[in-house]
């Protein structure tokens, strides 16, 4: 299991879990309120079903704009006395160690690397080079339909790679924040979590990756060093994907996929073994 180290405290604070936006109302109002705003995010849930399910959107940039809508309606204070808001983000240093082991089935032995042709995908725009991996072979397995299971690429980390954790779910480490500030970020997590990891039907598949590449790209944007997201499998059961926090650190369990983002390789994972399913 890999292990990751807080941030500094100042950075923790200012950074992370302190007031995101410009306010003119003190702290304790503002948890309180979004205490209050934040207790229960089902109805914003429903709200991101129903637009998934039942609203015709055929445009990308329409359907963003109704989600922001409730997004940050949700994660944003905005009232008569003042504005302020709730930053979430891990609070732990993000870093997928050298030496890590990765796994992708492919159906074409020559697809060894970077995915140049790529598909509109969970945590992809269409044509962004990518490659999906997981750290599990079961889980590589879970991730692609029978008939393309020919071939089992195993990859190796050669250089530590910063990373984007788009799945914490479990608050209880994190030290430096109040207890109303657990609160409020684990049910903005959850929030995030759900629809991060929300099955990809066919009637939503294209409108839900919209929504999961906005938030994905949003969160690599504030985190700029970044080159992947890891994030819970969407094939293995709920209770197999969360982390597993201790008190100072915290770790992602076999059950998580990476998928690295960029052009080339280089530097950062080499394909080690292929073998023949």
């Amino acid at each position: 299991m890999e292990k990751l180290e807080l941030w500094d405290t100042n950075e923790l604070t200012e950074n992370h879990f302190g007031e995101a936006f410009s306010t003119d109302i003190s702290k304790g109002q503002r948890a309180k309120k979004m205490l209050e705003k934040t207790k229960d995010c089902s109805k914003q849930l429903n709200e991101v079903n129903d637009l998934l399910y039942n609203t015709k959107v055929s445009e990308k940039d329409e359907c963003l704009e109704m989600f922001q809508n409730i997004y940050y309606n949700f994660v944003n204070l905005q009232n008569s006395e003042g504005k302020g808001g709730f930053s979430v983000s891990s609070p732990f240093k993000k870093v997928i160690s050298k030496g890590t082991k990765l796994y992708r089935v492919v159906e074409d032995k020559n697809y060894k690397g970077i995915n140049f042709n790529s598909h509109l995908g969970r945590m992809n725009e269409e044509g962004e080079p990518v490659l999906y991996t997981a750290f599990n072979e079961k889980v590589a397995l879970r991730e692609v339909p029978e008939f393309q299971k020919n071939y089992l690429n195993e990859y190796e980390v050669v250089n530590d790679i910063p990373v984007l954790y788009c799945y914490f779910d479990n608050i209880v480490c994190m030290q430096n924040v109040t207890e109303d500030d657990r609160k409020i970020a684990k049910q903005l997590l959850y929030f995030k979590n759900k629809i991060l990891t929300k099955e990809a039907t066919e009637t939503i598949k294209e409108k839900l990756y919209w929504i999961t590449n906005w938030l994905s790209n949003r969160d690599m944007i504030n985190n700029c060093n970044s080159l992947g997201v890891v994030y819970a499998s969407t094939k293995m059961k709920a209770s197999q994907s969360v982390l597993n926090p201790t008190k100072n650190s915290i770790g992602f369990n076999k059950y998580a996929d990476f998928v690295f983002k960029g052009d080339t390789l280089n530097g950062y994972i080499q394909l080690k073994k292929q073998s023949k399913l």
